[in-house]
């Protein structure tokens, strides 16, 4: 599959800097991820195929060595880089390759009314359904926004954050 020319018919392609994620983003609520998630370290080169669960293919990533392959709770798994996963997850004690989240996160619905598909700070192309989330990470003490949104899946999101 071409994650660059999303095969759904009516696929807004938006930018990740759009004024209605970022001014969405600024005023909306806070989460926190709840969900225990399974973690991997790669090898190095294993492309992880992000798919949903209604089987939409969210994206896709080649995770370098070090890397945390990260399966959620009902089977999505995505990379997350080596740096970026210390600062977000611990350990979760007792529990061989289990984590929990450390970090807050601010979520929007889909303001565009339609699918979209945006360029992911990893450099390939995110998809999202008409009903997506659209995330990114937050700095409860600096009120601070990570400034690279990103694309969740609403019944991902929904099986996984809490609001805060």
């Amino acid at each position: 599959m071409n994650l660059e020319k999303p095969e759904v018919t009516g696929v807004q392609t938006v930018s990740r800097h759009d004024e209605r994620i970022t001014t969405g983003l600024g005023t909306a609520p806070v989460y926190r991820k709840s969900a225990e998630i399974i973690v991997t370290i790669a090898s190095g080169g294993e492309e992880i195929i992000t798919t949903l669960a209604d089987g939409t293919v969210e994206t896709k990533n080649t995770a370098s060595a070090g890397d945390a392959i990260v399966t959620n709770p009902g089977g999505e798994q995505y990379i997350i880089k080596k740096e970026t996963f210390e600062k977000r997850y611990e350990p979760k004690e007792s529990v061989n390759g289990a984590y929990t989240a450390k970090g807050y996160c601010k979520a929007i619905d889909n303001p565009f009314g339609q699918p979209i598909t945006m360029l992911a700070s990893w450099g390939e192309m995110q998809n999202g359904n008409v009903d997506c989330i659209i995330a990114d990470t937050y700095d409860p003490k600096t009120q601070e926004i990570g400034g690279e949104p990103y694309i969740i899946g609403r019944s991902e999101f929904e099986s996984t954050y809490r609001p805060e």
